[in-house]
């Protein structure tokens, strides 16, 4: 039985340090060193939430608040529960579960003292039996956060596991979320209880089995019935006893299969496991269960001393089309499954799938892992470390290794049960020296590392584990005639940025590295997000508040200058320039690196999401899950085909001659054929075309033709990849200063909406070309899904595209060449 102690009928209560264990533990009647007592709160949530729901705060995430609310994390806190049990539950074993707390807090119950817990990935369970009464109360007590490294800091100084990014990062504030952000629960334990419970498949012998391995504590000869459903249909079914720790191979013929996202469907079955005393259910678990065969191989033409970084699945190589995932808010308590549920559908859009879950965020739900199973999205997990800047070799204090085995162990207990689940990491950036300038990734010789590893191979030795990410000779992609000759580059991280309208280009045409661990490219967000958490009035790059929301790392002003000329300066025709310049840089790496497939054999994107509103990040998608230019950009280059140029430069000045390479990349399951048409617009007008036959086999990158254009223009041009229903803009320019300069030309765009039956037609009414117009909820409520937007349509063309949560009047169309005005 479990008895849900969730609600807002807590109350919670504010005391300097150490003065509400003093007056919990004295033995005397004492309330001292309270700022305020006994107000409402709620669980799951926490500290500040509490803060801004009793009006003793603002906004943490508005303008420069968080400074304003450091202090919350300094103080410590009391949070009270007072419930009633009914009678026949007393005398009964019982436990109480806390699924998240952060930090450390001493827990009560009816004023005895049940225990301390300091680790945010790990709950926090008591056993309760001798304590419950009719009517209870429950009390934890929160110390004041320690003090822990930022991200520039040091590595072998770490000595806990907290919520590391909230240290200070480059995309979120100082400000360390305090509280019980995760459920609690009071599980009331029958004669017999599931103490661990393995579930995993695999194809042997030509056999497909779901291997179990089920463990019932103390007791032996236990009843117990095995069921395995599809569909509500049972497949399986058997009853047993167990002795203590049982193993059971199951026996499936022809099951359906599940494959990753865009590569085959997500076929699950729901395994029960059920104890019996007598004719009554002692305990019950059930699980999701996929059946797919799991592999490694090393990549294409990869030396002897590289791990293998190709995933197979069911036989099939998979490339994995990655992104790298951080929790989904800076205050943890405020994460809910109607938010999991609403990026998911983001997620799988997106053609993603592989997942890296960060080292330095805080460990995931098991819910979180139920809609990976569901939407075929692999799990890369990194275990819960980070570097730090000045210095990235792990720690191995023993209070951090005790710690770490806890929240380890924890980890793959609640993630090996889930198909989706491929790889195990020893956590992000970790370094064996100190040189700065040319960093040396971890091996598995390490203390910290070896633990993990051994770790992995008694509780899940089937999957892989590799000692950190990047891992290999070279910690970033070299590019020097030595590291490509050698093959050095295995597992690399960076650049996060794009690095010009000419470098880009000669940096990722002579990539060579086998796994991109960690890529990326930064944009600002839109403006109508902006004015949710800054001043409309003064928005402004000198701003405090435009400096604790990102822009102290990734002011990307510079840069558009350079692209764009003077006018990027202003802050809502920047946002459109950045968003562009993050976009297209983006496309690049993802073009180049699986037009090597399987040399090379994916990539992580950094970074899907922010847990913080940034005015400019490297994210996809921002904080209030508005989707910029560059998640389309990546849902393109991650489809299953997906056509693409290969050039040196976007700047190709007036009467020189650009030479590109069309290529068709197929990761798909079939042969693909269909046609690409390529135009070539100068001006507003199309000035050339052609087709070109495809006929590209599974898992080839194949060059269709060499196109050629020598421009006779001042300004910019296009080149257009139609292919099925996907059309791709390749934007150059012939200034060799401020290539795009006149992308930001003041024109009027007239365009049109119509929508009926979940297709949105958008047409061109005017007179002139529409360049990167994009369609935004006036009103956001984070439903509206499009399958493509930041449009390029010439006078009189439309595209029909396929929507979800279109509310009539509530888009408004963006207009590049008019700062984001409505027209």
């Amino acid at each position: 039985m479990r008895i849900c102690l969730n609600g807002n009928d807590w109350l919670f209560s504010c005391f300097y340090a150490d003065c509400g264990t003093f007056n919990m533990e004295s033995g005397v009647d004492f309330r001292i060193g309270h700022l305020f007592e006994n107000l409402p709160a709620t669980v799951p949530g926490g500290v500040q939430l509490d803060l801004l729901n009793n009006g003793l705060i603002d906004d943490p995430f508005v303008g420069h608040n968080a400074l304003l609310n450091e202090w919350a994390q300094h103080k410590n806190w009391k949070y009270v529960k007072k419930f009633t049990l009914p009678k026949e539950v007393l005398g009964r074993k019982a436990r109480i579960e806390f699924a998240g707390v952060n930090f450390e807090a001493n827990f009560y119950l009816n004023g005895r003292k049940l225990g301390n817990h300091k680790n945010i990935h790990t709950p926090a369970v008591f056993d309760v039996t001798n304590d419950l009464k009719e009517e209870n109360e429950l009390t934890v007590l929160l110390e004041n956060i320690p003090e822990d490294e930022t991200q520039i800091g040091r590595g072998t100084k770490c000595k806990y596991q907290d919520q590391r990014f909230a240290y200070a990062w480059d995309f979120c504030a100082q400000m360390v979320a305090v509280g019980i952000f995760r459920g609690v629960e009071l599980v009331v334990s029958e004669k017999y209880e599931i103490t661990d419970l393995f579930a995993q498949t695999d194809f042997v012998a030509g056999k497909w089995v779901l291997n179990l391995d089920l463990s019932t504590g103390s007791f032996d000869g236990v009843p117990t019935e095995i069921t395995l459903e599809k569909d509500g249909k049972t497949v399986y079914n058997e009853k047993v006893t167990v002795c203590k720790n049982g193993n059971f191979v199951i026996e499936v013929e022809n099951p359906e299969l599940w494959y990753p996202n865009t590569y085959g469907e997500q076929a699950l079955y729901t395994l029960k496991v059920r104890l019996f005393d007598g004719v009554a259910v002692a305990d019950e678990r059930t699980l999701s269960v996929g059946f797919r065969s799991l592999a490694y191989e090393k990549n294409e033409g990869a030396p002897e001393d590289s791990l293998p970084y190709t995933i197979v699945v069911n036989g099939k190589k998979i490339y994995s089309k990655g992104t790298i995932f951080l929790p989904f808010d800076q205050l943890l308590g405020r994460i809910d499954k109607g938010g999991y549920d609403e990026w998911f559908k983001m997620i799988k859009r997106a053609n993603v799938n592989l997942i890296r879950l960060w080292g330095g965020g805080v460990f995931e739900t098991d819910y979180f892992y139920q809609l990976c199973d569901k939407y075929g999205i692999m799990v890369w997990q990194d275990f819960m470390q980070s570097s730090s800047g000045l210095e990235g070799i792990p720690s191995v204090e023993p209070e951090f290794l005790e710690e770490l085995t806890k929240s380890s162990v924890h980890i793959i207990k609640t993630v090996r049960n889930h198909v989706s689940t491929v790889t195990y990491c020893g956590g992000n950036e970790l370094t064996s020296n100190t040189n700065l300038a040319r960093k040396v990734p971890v091996d598995y010789d390490h203390k910290n590392i070896a633990l993990l590893k051994s770790l992995v191979e008694a509780y899940d030795p089937r999957k892989q584990f590799i000692p950190t990410t990047p891992c290999g000779p070279n910690f970033d992609n070299q590019l020097d005639d030595e590291s490509i000759l050698n093959k050095t580059n295995h597992n690399v991280h960076g650049p996060w940025y794009y690095m010009g309208t000419t470098q880009h280009y000669s940096d990722n045409n002579r990539s060579r590295c086998q796994y991109h661990g960690e890529v990326g490219s930064d944009g600002m967000i839109s403006y109508s997000s902006m004015k949710k958490f800054l001043n409309p009035e003064t928005v402004k790059r000198t701003d405090l508040a435009w400096r604790i929301h990102g822009a102290w790392w990734w002011e990307t002003i510079k840069r558009d200058v350079e692209a764009f000329g003077e006018k990027a300066n202003d802050i809502r025709l920047d946002i459109h320039g950045s968003q562009l310049l993050q976009a297209e840089g983006l496309r690049y790496i993802i073009a180049r690196s699986r037009g090597r497939a399987f040399c090379c054999s994916g990539s992580n994107i950094w970074q899907f999401n922010e847990p913080w509103p940034n005015v400019c990040c490297s994210s996809l998608v921002d904080y209030y899950r508005v989707p910029k230019m560059a998640y389309y950009a990546l849902k393109k280059a991650y489809a299953p085909v997906f056509a693409n140029l290969k050039y040196d430069s976007v700047c190709v000045p007036k009467g020189s001659e650009l030479k590109a390479e069309l290529h068709l990349s197929n990761l798909g399951n079939e042969t693909y054929v269909e046609p690409v048409r390529v135009e070539i617009i100068s001006g507003d007008e199309i000035v050339d075309a052609c087709v070109y036959e495809s006929g590209v086999a599974v898992n080839t990158d194949k060059k269709l033709a060499d196109i050629s254009f020598t421009p006779n223009i001042d300004g910019v041009f296009f080149i257009r990849l139609t292919y099925g229903n996907t059309v791709e803009n390749y934007c150059f320019g012939t200034s060799e200063t401020h290539v795009f300069a006149p992308l930001m030309e003041e024109k009027e765009v007239n365009l049109a909406l119509s929508y009926q039956d979940g297709e949105l037609t958008v047409k061109n009414v005017g007179e002139n070309a529409a360049y990167f117009v994009s369609l935004e909820e006036i009103e956001h409520t984070g439903e509206f899904l499009i399958e493509d937007n930041y449009l390029c349509l010439l006078s009189g063309e439309s595209r029909v595209l396929k929507c979800e949560g279109y509310r009539e009047g509530n888009l408004k169309i963006e207009n590049f060449t008019k700062g984001g005005s409505e027209s």
